[in-house]
Order: C-alpha cells, then structure tokens, then sequence
C-alpha cells in the first residue's frame, strides 16, 4: 500500500515539472517532456477488469482462460459466484449473480406464516405461478371444494382446519379428499447451465372456513434448507468444473 501511494505522488510530482504530457497509443503509458528537452515514458497500471455474465458456461470459461486468469480463486454464495481471475491482488474479477427462478419465488411465498388463497386465486397459483405434479392432482379437488354457512353452535377442528363461532357455523364440503400436506418442486436458478437445480419443500394445507380460503404453508426450515442444498450444489459443480482452482464457500469480496 505504502509503495503504490509512493508511486502514485512521484507521478505526479513528474506530471507538475514537466511542460508536456503525451499519452501513449492504447493508454497503456506517458510521456513527459521536461524543459531542458528530456523526456520520460511511464507505464500505467492496466485498469481494473470486472465481467458480469449470466450464464454458468461464461463463468467457467473466463476462469479457465488462462490469458485473462492467471491466479484464479472462486467464491460461492446462494446469492452469486466470484472469480478473482488473480489472488494475490484480487482486482480483476468475474461476477455471475444467481438469480431465482419465478416459480421459486412462488415457492418461497409461502415461507414463514404462509399465505391464504381464495379458491379460484389457489387454482391460478397452482395453474400459472407454480405448475407441477402436484398441483394437477390437487385441481380438481380444489374445484370440487364447497363453502357453505350454516346455522349451529359447535366448532370443529381437523384436516388443519377450523370452524369457528357460536351462532354460525364455517363448513367445507369436500375437504376428505383435500391431502394435509403435499411436496412442492421447483427449479432454484434461472441462470442457464442450473436451471436443473431443484428445491423440494413439504407444504401443509389449512382450509380457514371461516375465511372461506386455503392456507399454504412451508414447514419449518424447508426453504432455506433447499437453498443452502441449492448452493452446495453450484459448489460442487464448480469443483468438478475446474479442479485446480480453488473454490470456497464464502463471500469475502
């Protein structure tokens, strides 16, 4: 540090005495003319290099070019991969952002307390946000599913559900078939080269009468569990991708 600001001040003291400065063709160097007719080439430092790509191939590719990467290391996270194409400066850098797929963003909606659906909005969501195996067999049974109000003066709870209220009384016609739980799949990653990576959360169903919808909600630890399997995965694949560069687990840049 000190010899790089050593430098940088005898630049500029050169810059003040001299009557001309001639920047080089390609910026790769100045020349500085002095009174008694002198002059003095001096090379920069090449400028700091930052690549972002989106696609896993690029990535790997850039770290493999051995003009561009002469020392490289790689740092992971669920969130992005960074190359530093040298290790002992750490200036040039490759960067590829992990960016999550639409139907895992569905998927992650319903971490934490959940959230409720109308009937025809669950249909949608199963049918557009989050299509998959699951959700075809899930379909008709929605549709099938009938709210109805009554008068009476118990409360019931089973299937995750409840009917609440002393004078009238929630009650859904159809909900036997109505599974308690089912697993929800959806690819992590958009970035193409990981689009296969896939998350697999178990997601309990609670029909809210009294609200006339339905609840999904991820268990415990599903999501983020799938997310960190996600990142290790993108981690070994790394390793399998280039076998003599070193790949960490961390987010040090």
């Amino acid at each position: 540090m000190l010899a790089e600001l050593m430098k940088k001040l005898e630049q500029m003291a050169k810059a003040t005495a001299a009557t001309e400065r001639i920047e080089m063709p390609g910026g790769k160097a100045t020349q500085f003319v002095y009174a008694d007719g002198s002059r003095e080439t001096v090379e920069h430092d090449p400028p700091v290099r930052t690549t972002e790509v989106f696609a896993f191939s690029d990535f790997v590719n850039l770290v493999l070019d051995e003009e561009l990467a002469t020392k490289p290391e790689v740092h992971y996270t669920s969130e992005r991969l960074v190359a530093a194409l040298d290790r002992t400066t750490r200036d040039d850098k490759v960067f590829l952002r992990l960016q999550k797929s639409n139907r895992f963003d569905a998927l992650e909606s319903l971490d934490g307390m959940g959230k409720a659906f109308p009937q025809r909005e669950l249909i949608d969501f199963f049918r557009v946000s989050l299509p998959c195996d699951a959700g075809d067999h899930l379909l008709p049974l929605i549709r099938q599913l009938d709210f109805q109000r009554k008068s009476g003066g118990r409360s019931r709870v089973d299937h995750q559900s409840e009917s609440m209220g002393n004078e009238i009384e929630e009650e859904a016609q159809g909900t036997s078939e109505i599974p308690e739980t089912l697993t929800l799949v959806a690819p992590v990653f958009a970035n193409p080269g990981l689009v296969d990576i896939q998350i697999s959360a178990k997601v309990v169903l609670t029909i809210e009468f009294q609200n006339q919808c339905i609840r999904l909600r991820a268990q415990a630890d599903a999501i983020s569990d799938g997310i960190w399997s996600a990142a290790e995965e993108v981690g070994r694949r790394l390793r399998e991708k280039l076998p003599e560069i070193p790949v960490f687990h961390a987010s040090t840049f």
